[in-house]
């Protein structure tokens, strides 16, 4: 017998090797498209390739076997094993013996890019390292491809058993098992059937009554009653909503660097689950993402919903403290034609920036064709986000009350300065001394007048400029009324920058003393003076004070210098104005935000024009100019637009993708809700209908449901209501005919694991913990960045902060999406780390507490925990078991009882299944 070692040795063993080969499959090849091949050619074919003057260290990388060879020092690249593989280690610069490039150190992004691929088991189509000529995309014979053809309307399929089909997708789908003899699984049970529709549409499950009363409802009628009342939910809108924000690569922060926070990104996804609660038209949703703001409007109400509909352009990751501006731009431009290519077209369009596609017929010139009318598209604002760099747009929504908020306007300038003159100059009328400004001063080299830094004293102050040490003095000199001792104060605005040795010369009645100040220091009198000492001074002699740069390592400042008796009382400097000028002013602010607000949203450039081919993906290897347009593949008769001049031809563009004869849009998002609902996609590869892509298992179906969805004015609930009243739907998922394993032709319903905002719903909303709140903003005392953020919030999960670095523990255990990228397939594992977060997290533990203080309330039963925890009531052995297991616990001990118990029933795969 084999020992539990040397089980779980093979079962790593496997799971490595499959990692590897799983990795070999559409999602590795357009990883390598877009991140690895372009950087060979960049970075490493000039020395390592068919095409270089000598093959250095005979290492050739222009294909899978050259890698694989490897070269002087063996092979390269071990796949899944990035730890082990050589060219990682030159190009980290690890071993001072084996660096490459050897001149310059490749970005760390493009390091990152090649340890994930490494990691992933380093897919890689070239098989030849013989150097060939790329033949031209012939794009009639690519249109030839299935999904570059327009929906066919095929008659309706008659299959033999005519009384099981419910409707027209029963006929398409029983058609196809009669053909493959395939018995089509019974019908799910009631309580089955009602746990996955409300799942389905809503993400949470049916409470006990509702399940009762349906089990108790023997009308025809009853499912679609539940169907009717489940799509007028507004839980229907964030449930759907949260797909869509899988799809459109939603977050609220920017990924890259230190991830900058969005905070109007809210606006958006408040935005995505109206459109999905009203049955927005999908053409109409696409509209207003790639255009919003260029659309006509007939009230201030839909001129901000297409507006803030069309942030879906500006939401997605990007470093933007990238220093290379026109590479950060083009950065930009290459996400938004990614993203846009994959969302509504299921086609992976950033592998044809640096070269022609290798599998779809995408030629470079379509790319940046596409790259053109993004260009001409102002995506990021003016301001500074870190270091000059260039941060994300917003533009203001419309606003009806114009006179409220010219008062606060006013009001608010008002206040700032008061502030100003508190901060920025103390009141001097109460100063007991004299003093002398910058301005007075005798200057010996070059100063330089400044009001960067608060306080100062009059109108400005002087700084050397961290230059010309040595070179420097500003002299403060004057006449004093009296002889006697006065305590010398010299004023400066600290800082980071300020020199720690900034010598301060006092000639007075006895000599000469020199003081050495450190101007980093914040001062202590009305945090503007310093003192530097008291000293005997006589009416008869000039006092002078002199502030020098000699021998000084940072900026030196000259403000001005003061004198006052000993012991003189200073005024304190009013803070207590000062803080409620400031509270104020604050709150006014957050009033004319809400009065004005701003959404993240892009607007036409200043400078519209055609774009130039990028030779290599390279931004300043310019190559020919290519016409703004779309993809000549998928541009059939009669769905050209011409771009008009002075537009960027993002209205064309959505006007493009939306016609009902495009080959790609309604079969893409057919297909997405089918996904959804079935658990398969027609097409399984969801957002990949290229050559790479796999077939549909039901063309004609696709192409059928494609057509309705455009008659039925792009209706996504009546698609739904018409898969979801099919009988295919609502199959049990077990079946005695194992003809089908994969499941290929849904002869049975597939079996869904729950995502991870569904657990954490249910939990909290059956422990009674379930902040029913709706939209408005939810990130709550964020900084400028998304690290370290305190997730406490109980509200539903799709109104949690989704960040790019930073998520909560439940949401990276179960499978969330990575928000950098389209998302239209979830990974749903089954690890052992989720059942031990289900058993062992303190969420989970103290969901499972209030859940079963809430029974214990209501006087709950074994059966009533069974029906509101999953669903369906026990067997007769869980019962009997479960009674003896609670019977083990002292009357005492009844919660803790009762809570394991309920946290037992969370841990269970029927909690984590949907059936």
């Amino acid at each position: 017998m084999l020992g539990n070692s040397n089980r779980l040795n093979i079962t790593l063993a496997l799971l490595g090797s499959c990692s590897i080969v799983c990795a070999n499959n559409s999602e590795g090849i357009e990883y390598f498209e877009t991140h690895i091949r372009p950087l060979f050619i960049e970075h490493c074919y000039e020395c390592h390739s068919a095409g270089a003057k000598e093959l250095k260290a005979n290492l050739s990388l222009d294909s899978r076997t050259g890698w694989e060879t490897g070269g002087d020092s063996g092979p390269a690249i071990i796949p899944g094993e990035p730890e082990d593989s050589l060219l990682l280690h030159a190009v980290s610069y690890s071993n001072s013996d084996l660096e490459m490039p050897p001149k310059n150190r490749l970005p760390a992004s493009k390091i990152k890019h090649l340890k994930s691929w490494i990691a992933m088991g380093a897919p890689d189509p070239r098989e030849s390292k013989v150097k060939k000529t790329t033949p031209q995309i012939d794009l009639n014979k690519g249109r030839q491809f299935w999904s570059f053809q327009p929906p066919v309307a095929y008659p309706i399929p008659k299959p033999r058993d005519l009384a099981w089909p419910n409707n027209n997708i029963d006929r398409f789908i029983l058609a196809q098992l009669e053909n493959q003899n395939i018995t089509p699984a019974r019908g799910a049970s009631k309580t089955a059937l009602l746990r996955r529709i409300y799942f389905d549409l809503i993400g949470l499950p049916p409470s006990p009554d509702e399940l009762r009363a349906f089990l108790q409802d023997k009308s025809p009628q009853a499912f679609q009653t539940i169907v009717t009342n489940l799509l007028a939910r507004p839980e229907f809108g964030e449930r759907w909503g949260r797909h869509w924000l899988d799809i459109t690569r939603f977050a609220e922060s920017s990924g890259g660097g230190r991830s900058l926070v969005f905070p109007d990104a809210w606006r958006f996804r408040d935005y995505v689950i109206d459109s999905f609660n009203k049955d927005k038209p999908y053409h109409q949703i696409v509209r207003e993402h790639l255009a919003g703001d260029l659309l006509p409007h007939s009230s201030h109400i839909q001129r901000n919903s297409q507006l803030i509909g069309s942030g879906y352009l500006v939401l997605g990751a990007l470093n933007y403290e990238l220093q290379d501006h026109e590479l950060l731009k083009m950065e930009f431009v290459d996400e938004q034609i990614d993203t846009v290519g994959r969302t509504f077209l299921g086609m992976t369009l950033g592998c044809a920036r640096c070269h022609d596609h290798k599998f779809d017929p995408i030629p470079t010139s379509d790319y940046y064709a596409l790259a053109g009318i993004f260009q001409s598209t102002r995506s990021m604002g003016k301001g500074s986000a870190a270091s000059g760099v260039t941060s994300f747009a917003t533009t203001p929504l419309e606003i009806t009350n114009h006179a409220e908020i010219s008062r606060l306007h006013s009001s608010i300038g008002s206040l700032k300065k008061q502030i100003d003159t508190l901060k920025n100059s103390p009141d001097l009328k109460n100063f007991p001394g004299l003093i002398i400004d910058s301005n007075e001063a005798q200057l010996t080299g070059n100063w330089k007048k400044s009001t960067a830094s608060k306080p100062w004293i009059g109108k400005n102050y002087l700084h050397d400029e961290n230059a010309g040490k040595g070179e420097k003095k500003a002299q403060f000199t004057t006449i004093l009324g009296e002889t006697r001792d006065y305590e010398v104060l010299v004023a400066y605005s600290s800082g980071s920058n300020r020199a720690k040795n900034v010598p301060v010369t006092i000639q007075h009645a006895e000599g000469k003393t020199t003081v050495i100040i450190d101007q980093s220091e914040r001062p202590s009198i009305w945090e503007t003076f310093t003192s530097v000492g008291t000293f005997p001074f006589s009416k008869e002699k000039p006092a002078t004070i002199i502030i020098s740069n000699e021998k000084t390592t940072a900026h030196v400042i000259a403000d001005a210098v003061g004198f006052i008796a000993p012991n003189s009382v200073i005024p304190q400097k009013p803070k207590t104005d000062l803080k409620k000028l400031e509270s104020r002013h604050k709150s006014l602010l957050a009033k004319l935000k809400k009065l004005q607000p701003v959404t993240m949203a892009p607007t036409e450039a200043e400078t519209i024009a055609d774009g130039h081919v990028h030779i290599r993906g390279q931004v300043r290897n310019k190559g020919a100019k290519v016409p703004r347009g779309f993809l000549t593949v998928a541009s059939q008769a009669g769905i050209s637009y011409e771009i008009p001049k002075g537009h960027s031809g993002r209205l064309e563009l959505a006007e493009w993708i939306t016609n009902p004869q495009h080959p790609l849009t309604s079969r893409v998002m057919v297909n997405r809700i089918w996904k959804y609902l079935l658990g398969e996609g027609i097409v399984r590869t969801v957002d990949n209908f290229g050559k790479t892509g796999e077939l549909p298992s039901h063309p004609k179906l696709l192409d059928h449901l494609a057509i309705q969805f455009t008659k039925n004015n792009w209706s996504i609930k009546s698609l739904i209501r018409e898969i979801v009243l099919s009988k295919t739907y609502q199959l049990s998922s077990k079946t005695d005919d194992n003809s089908d394993p994969e499941n290929r032709f849904f002869g049975r319903a597939h079996r869904k694991r729950l995502e991870a905002e569904a657990i954490r719903d249910t939990a909290l909303h059956l422990s009674g913990q379930f902040d029913p709140i709706r939209g408005g903003p939810t990130i709550r005392n964020a900084g400028q960045y998304d690290l370290n953020y305190d997730f406490d919030s109980n509200r539903r999960s799709v109104y949690v902060p989704w960040f790019r670095n930073s998520m909560l523990p439940i949401f990276e255990v179960f499978d969330a999406p990575n928000p950098n990228l389209v998302v239209g397939r979830r990974s749903a594992t089954n690890l052992p780390t989720q059942a031990l977060f289900l058993m062992n997290s303190p969420f989970m533990r103290e969901q499972s507490k209030l859940t079963a203080k809430r029974l214990l309330a209501e006087a709950g039963t074994i059966e009533d925990t069974y029906l509101l925890i999953l669903s369906r009531p026990p067997s007769e052995s869980e019962l009997l078991s479960t009674q003896t297991f609670l019977d083990s616990f002292s009357s005492d001990q009844r919660t803790e009882a009762w809570t394991q118990l309920t946290q037992a029933l969370f841990s269970t795969v029927d909690f984590r299944f949907i059936d």
